[in-house]
């Protein structure tokens, strides 16, 4: 749960697409370029449902320092992320992967060997598991690693609407009345706030059409 408001935006690590997930046992188990909410799924299934995200100076710059919406301020996520409490470390070099904390209960070797075997793969194009979108190496040193965990912002599941925003019943047809969007509405598959902007407006015009109906 967050505390703060700002500590969604805060504690989201947008980069991981562009970094690689490696388990407890210092093994890469998922395409991270599918795509964060995919990812956090695939995080449930591994040990503990935690993983280390990698980057390197190259994703920092182009990622990490980057709002994620344009127009909004640019923070350094990794920093927030850190003073927020999140185990986060840099490493000078790709050597220094092996030196995890005992604490973070990581096998240290394997995700040295993790990111070697990547960028052996990035030159190959040999990627198992795949790697679809973002084949750049990750090569640039300082690496930055963050231990995640996949957390729920919103659900997936809701009273199921139509195109106009209103309610089903059991048998499809509109419960009179009784509109839904954002959060609040199923059968869709769309980030939280895009449901809300867009489904909120329809909502709102057909209110508004019926009033005028029944004026």
């Amino acid at each position: 749960m967050f505390a703060e408001d700002e500590d969604f935006p805060a504690l989201t690590l947008f980069h991981s697409e562009h970094g690689i997930l490696v388990n407890l046992e210092g093994k890469r188990f998922v395409d991270e370029t599918a795509g964060d909410h995919l990812t956090a799924v695939a995080l449930l299934k591994q040990p503990e449902a935690r993983g280390l995200i990698i980057s390197d100076e190259r994703i920092r710059e182009d990622w990490i320092l980057r709002p994620y919406v344009e127009g909004l301020r640019a923070t350094d996520r990794f920093d927030d992320a850190y003073r927020r409490g999140a185990r986060a470390a840099v490493a000078a070099d790709i050597d220094e992967l092996e030196h995890m904390p005992p604490e973070w209960g990581y096998d240290g070797a394997a995700v040295k060997q993790a990111l070697l075997d990547y960028n052996r793969q990035c030159a190959d194009g040999s990627f198992d598991p795949p790697r679809e979108f973002d084949t750049t190496p990750i090569d640039q040193p300082p690496f930055y690693v963050i231990d995640a965990r996949p957390a729920i912002t919103f659900t997936f599941s809701g009273l199921l609407i139509d195109d106009e925003s209103r309610v089903l019943a059991a048998d499809q047809r509109p419960i009179a009345g009784l509109l839904a969007a954002g959060a609040d509405a199923g059968g869709l598959y769309a980030g939280g706030f895009a449901a809300a902007l867009v489904f909120g407006l329809r909502a709102a015009r057909t209110a508004l059409e019926r009033a005028g109906a029944t004026a």
